[in-house]
């Protein structure tokens, strides 16, 4: 059979053409940190711990934020620290970062150990699913849910990955936050 894809296989579309990119390199689009900018503000040093070629981080340097550091567990030419963050013991006020999708569990989990503030992860609205999620939620519920009412469309190459059909959202774990998830839509 030509086409190994386990989707044709079930007669099924993940609605690409392509294989998935290596280690889940998706970057950011720039209006999508900028919306979320405009609802959430952060005390202290950000980590963007999975920065990719600092599509974050950029936005985050043009808002004025000084205390940023930023790593990724492959050098792609952006001065970034070389860190596997499932890895690593560095403490932080803050991590905004847009996490592998197939690894997005096991960030959630090391953030939750690692920062005293806030956490804000670029993630596919089926995060909500889960018999493991649902655990963590138990104890660790997002503080706000920002949906977008408009498909992100990831970039590959600094490109629009157009044929994403994700529906994405930003998760907020604000560690001072008392009370039930707020969920709120951004349009861009």
């Amino acid at each position: 059979m030509r086409n190994s894809n386990v989707f044709s296989l079930l007669g099924a579309t993940n609605h690409a053409d392509k294989q998935r990119e290596k280690n889940d390199f998706y970057e950011t689009p720039k209006e999508a940190v900028e919306e979320l900018l405009k609802y959430e503000k952060f005390d202290g040093e950000i980590w963007e711990c999975a920065c990719g070629k600092n599509a974050i981080v950029n936005v985050l340097k043009e808002k004025q934020y000084e205390e940023i550091y930023y790593s990724d567990i492959i050098d792609r030419g952006v001065g970034a620290d070389i860190i596997d963050f499932l890895q690593s013991d560095r403490k932080t006020k803050n991590i905004i970062t847009n996490p592998p999708f197939k690894l997005a569990t096991k960030f959630l989990r090391k953030a939750i150990e690692l920062t005293e503030n806030k956490i804000v992860l670029l993630l596919r609205i089926q995060f909500l699913e889960g018999k493991e999620r649902y655990e963590i939620f138990k104890q660790h519920p997002p503080s706000k849910v920002y949906v977008f009412v408009n498909r992100v469309n990831p970039l590959i190459d600094g490109k629009p990955y157009s044929q994403s059909a994700m529906c994405l959202a930003w998760f907020v774990w604000d560690k001072n936050y008392i009370g039930d998830t707020v969920i709120k839509w951004l349009k861009y």
